[in-house]
């Protein structure tokens, strides 16, 4: 039962980060890695929500902690399309674009993490 909850979960999450993509790319016509970084961000929040903001509701409920931390968070984030993107940025010699986007990208996962985390200490 606990890979039907991750796979429903990391489905969806994918679902999501798809949309997304589409979304944020839509006017790009080149590699960019700002609809990773969107999708990246919403599920550290989300991560950071999940395991800060609602412990109790959500250490208590180990499918609630299946599908959207390990199923939803996982599927909707993604660290090989940020290394993909960040790694084709260095190919057409874009470092600054390149550089920028692993600092921020890590940067601002970690605060929105912290921030999540302060507030509810």
């Amino acid at each position: 039962m606990n890979w039907i909850l991750v796979f429903i979960g990391g489905g969806l999450g994918s679902l999501a980060r798809f949309g997304i993509s589409k979304w944020v790319s839509s006017n790009f016509l080149y590699i960019n890695p700002y609809a990773t970084f969107v999708s990246n961000l919403l599920a550290s929040i989300l991560l950071g929500l999940l395991m800060f903001a609602f412990t109790r509701e959500f250490f208590n409920n180990s499918a609630f902690r299946l599908f959207f931390a390990t199923g939803f968070c996982g599927g909707f984030s993604t660290f090989s399309t940020f290394s993909y993107e960040t790694f084709q940025l260095l190919k057409m010699q874009n470092y600054f674009l390149a550089a920028a986007n692993v600092v921020v990208s890590v940067l601002l996962a970690l605060i929105a993490i912290a921030i999540i985390y302060k507030a509810n200490s």
